[in-house]
Formats: structure tokens, C-alpha cells, sequence
């Protein structure tokens, strides 16, 4: 056939994704053209066949006898690995308990308690800052001037703190 333009147009058509012009011009050309005419006819035919045919779809356990009769199983290694790394986990917990570390971790702690109340105050200050600082961006449209004016002032407060800090801990040794 020498219509290709015309044999695309019919596909069209039959995938009812033609506009109201293309439907006159086919039309009109399958009027005048038998051979068309013809070919128009028998992809109507085959189309309307196809959408006759019975939707076959496997069983839900196609897949689990397919993979048994290929004598293929199913093995997760989670399901492997599982035991290893519980195995793992207990014997690091039960060296960490045996050796001096928790002894040591506890007495520093106990005695560092003050400071680390500090810290946690200073960090709990920088996350307030933060969110005051983002406050009203959240509640606007985002600017980037606004975005570049609240990362600077966070870096700033970020480095003014950590100034801050190492000055203590340089002041504590």
C-alpha cells in the first residue's frame, strides 16, 4: 500500500486519538480509495477479534510451582544472617559489660553531669534560635533573600557558640 500517511491515520482512528479534521480527511480518502477502504476494514476486523479475546492471567501461585519444578527456592538471607548477627550483638554486649568502660563511662558522667546540662541548655538555645530564625519563612512564601539572611545568621550563632564552647572546654583541661 502506498498510503502511509493514510495507514497511520487509520491507527489513529482506531486508538480514538484523532481530532474532528483527521476523522473528515480519512473519511473522505477512504471514500474515494478501495484499497484503503480495504485495509481500513481489516484492522477494524482484527481489532474488534482482539478485544473478543478472553483475558488469561496465571494463578497467584504460578510463580511459587514454576520456581519449585525448576527445583529453585526461595532463601532470604536476612533469614541467614539473622543468627550471626544476634550471635554478634550478645557477645559485644557481654565484653562491653565485662570490661572497666561502663565503670569509667558512669564515674565521668556522674561528674560531668553539669557541664553536660550546659551543653545540652547551649543546644537547646541554638535549636530555639533556628526555629525562630525559619519562623516566619514558613508562614510566607519562601524568598531567597530571606533563605540567604537566616543562613547567615545561623552560621553566625552556629560560630559564635562554638567559639563560646571550645573557650570552656579549652578553660576545663
Amino acid at each position: 500500500m502506498k498510503h502511509e500517511s493514510i495507514e497511520r491515520l487509520i491507527q489513529k482512528h482506531l486508538d480514538r486519538e484523532t481530532s474532528a479534521e483527521e476523522e473528515q480527511y480519512l473519511h473522505r480518502h477512504l471514500a474515494g480509495c478501495p484499497s484503503c477502504e480495504k485495509f481500513y476494514q481489516e484492522l477494524a476486523r482484527t481489532a474488534h477479534d482482539l478485544m473478543l479475546l478472553p483475558e488469561d492471567r496465571p494463578s497467584p501461585n504460578f510463580n511459587a510451582r514454576l520456581m519449585r519444578s525448576l527445583g529453585v527456592r526461595k532463601r532470604a538471607l536476612w533469614k541467614k544472617l539473622a543468627p550471626v548477627f544476634a550471635g554478634s550483638w550478645v557477645l559485644s554486649a557481654l565484653c562491653l559489660l565485662a570490661s572497666p568502660i561502663p565503670g569509667y563511662l558512669l564515674k565521668e558522667s556522674v561528674f560531668a553531669g553539669p557541664a553536660l546540662m550546659r551543653f545540652f541548655d547551649k543546644v537547646r538555645i541554638v535549636v530555639i534560635t533556628i526555629g525562630n530564625v525559619l519562623a516566619p519563612f514558613a508562614q510566607t512564601t519562601i524568598n531567597p533573600i530571606h533563605i540567604a539572611i537566616g543562613l547567615v545568621a545561623i552560621i553566625g550563632t552556629i560560630f559564635i557558640l562554638n567559639k563560646y564552647l571550645h573557650k570552656e572546654v579549652v578553660c576545663r583541661t
